[in-house]
């Protein structure tokens, strides 16, 4: 999970974002440390969740997988594509 302030990050332009290689990008290249941060890790939790737990990081693979239909917080995930569904099909 990132949290970008686009009104600071002028160096990610459209150009660059589509040109430049993942490992360019995830490195945060060219970014000066001191305008990279940390977000509490609620927001970042890595296969794990409790009741601080804001965002699942599905690190090896989420339950789209079906490898992984059976990961241990797989119900959440299900549970917000049921919704997800429902909503869309009052909207139609």
């Amino acid at each position: 999970m990132m949290l970008m302030d686009c009104a600071k990050l002028k160096l990610w332009t459209k150009e660059v974002v589509e040109t430049q290689t993942g490992a360019y990008l995830h490195r945060f290249q060219d970014i000066p440390d001191y305008m990279i941060g940390e977000l509490p890790k609620t927001w970042n939790t890595l296969d794990w969740m409790d009741e601080s737990t804001k965002l699942i990081h599905y690190t090896n693979g989420g339950p789209w997988f079906d490898a992984y239909e059976n990961h241990p917080h797989a119900d959440v995930w299900y549970q917000a594509r049921r919704e997800m569904l429902a909503s869309q099909s009052k909207a139609a």
